[in-house]
């Protein structure tokens, strides 16, 4: 069974194993956060976006990899769709599950237009 990470994994587990009313993270919570991991995670996606940038800016300069103007806009719009649907579909429900929890601070709890 796949274990849930992230800050909304811990909210769940913390709401599936919860023995006690504690809002402290458990063991378990702290092993899933994989800091290494994540931080690899973030050089890779730096490197794939500098060599997809990369071919359009090589392509503008060059003669025999020219790609139509009209083929470049369509990509961006693409990749923009493909960046706001990401968002909608996994970031948007872990940040509802995670500022729904209980143990967040007061403030959080009074802030109207969350509510």
């Amino acid at each position: 069974m796949k274990q849930p990470t992230g800050l909304s994994g811990n909210v769940q587990l913390r709401l599936v194993n919860s023995t006690s009313d504690s809002c402290e993270p458990t063991g378990e919570e702290n092993e899933l956060y994989n800091l290494k991991l994540r931080i690899v995670s973030v050089f890779v996606l730096l490197i794939v976006s500098l060599l997809g940038a990369s071919i359009a800016v090589v392509s503008a300069y060059s003669k025999r990899l020219h790609i139509p103007a009209t083929i470049i806009n369509t990509g961006k719009f693409f990749g923009t769709g493909v960046i706001l649907a990401t968002a909608f579909i996994h970031i948007l429900p872990a940040a509802m599950n995670a500022l729904t929890d209980e143990c967040l601070p007061e403030g959080w709890k009074e802030y109207e237009a969350y509510a």
